[in-house]
């Protein structure tokens, strides 16, 4: 911050933040019937560790109540990164920590797990700023035969989504988030429901 006399009448003000995303989404949550559980929002790693341990705390959630009792909102906010390979797909941390949760949410009912970048995008050459699963997903895939392995260690998750929405939906635009560009970034969103 700037001192001296020039600066004395200035006003600073947060007016946008991660903190201020994840209250927002908390309020969401919270109209729609759900038991928020607020994570913070400093969550940092690997995009596709991050993704196992949502998925772990979905199943959490699900399988044992805990640490609430169903309908729970979970909500987090950070930013995560991503190693990628040599030669990367397309996708961003967003969709590849997704996928990653895909699989290991597999066949838990009525659970969903969404990302999403606030300046609504997620990595170079694609149109989304995130992804959303649920628990039959994986399945759908494998019915589909989509290869989730070569798309999670290529980071091509979003060729992975697109082919998916166009087999199982015969469409897209139903897993991936895309909002457009929004004039601001106070990081990523993650939102684990359970019903």
């Amino acid at each position: 911050m700037q001192s001296g006399p020039m600066f004395a009448k200035d006003t600073i003000a947060v007016v946008a933040s991660n903190k201020l995303a994840v209250s927002a989404a908390v309020s969401k949550a919270k109209s729609l019937g759900f038991r928020p559980l607020v994570l913070g929002s400093h969550i940092e790693g690997d995009a596709l560790e991050v993704g196992t341990v949502m998925a772990g705390i979905a199943k959490s959630l699900r399988k044992d109540e805990i640490p609430l009792k169903p309908p729970v909102a979970v909500i987090c906010g950070g930013e995560t990164t991503m190693t990628l390979p040599p030669k990367p797909g397309v996708g961003g941390r967003n969709q590849a920590l997704v996928l990653r949760a895909m699989k290991e949410i597999d066949g838990l009912k009525d659970v969903c797990i969404l990302s999403g970048g606030t300046d609504g995008g997620d990595g170079p050459g694609n149109d989304a700023a995130g992804a959303v699963v649920t628990g039959g997903d994986y399945q759908q895939a494998m019915k589909a035969d989509l290869d989730y392995n070569a798309a999670l260690a290529g980071a091509d998750s979003y060729n992975f989504f697109k082919a998916y929405e166009e087999a199982v939906f015969g469409r897209t635009n139903v897993m991936h988030l895309r909002d457009g560009p929004t004039g601001t970034n106070v990081m990523d969103i993650i939102v684990i429901l359970v019903q």
